[in-house]
């Protein structure tokens, strides 16, 4: 019994460990999905400095996000899959959000410096 109990757990371990890096055919890349968060952040940062209130740009912030995943061959199931996916994972999802907010923060320092050239 004991042998078959160490076999078990040798077979569980082997396996579990080999299916960590495999992405499921519908769960989008996490590279393009850290891109395509990006591009959602900065559509709602634009929609909550415009309009304030979530009930007048819901509706808004939802077609421009099915509209930015439409142009990237991407449906919003598979954006859901993939956000449920990787929320799954903390540590992915904290290394996921840590790149958006890389790259978001590179693109404020590119505009800032676009700013500063034109002024001077």
């Amino acid at each position: 019994m004991m042998k078959h109990i160490a076999f078990l757990s040798l077979f569980m371990l082997f396996f579990s460990c080999g299916n960590e890096d495999k992405v499921p055919e519908n769960i989008i890349p996490k590279e393009e999905f850290i891109n395509l968060l990006v591009d959602i952040q900065l559509m709602e940062a634009y929609c909550q400095n415009k309009y304030v209130r979530p009930d007048i740009y819901k509706e808004l912030l939802h077609d421009s996000v099915d509209s930015l995943l439409k142009a990237n061959d991407r449906s919003i199931e598979e954006y859901e899959e993939s956000f449920d996916y990787y929320s799954m994972q903390p540590d992915v999802m904290f290394q996921i959000y840590e790149q958006v907010l890389v790259k978001i923060n590179d693109l404020q320092v590119t505009e800032n410096a676009v700013k500063v050239q034109k002024s001077e």
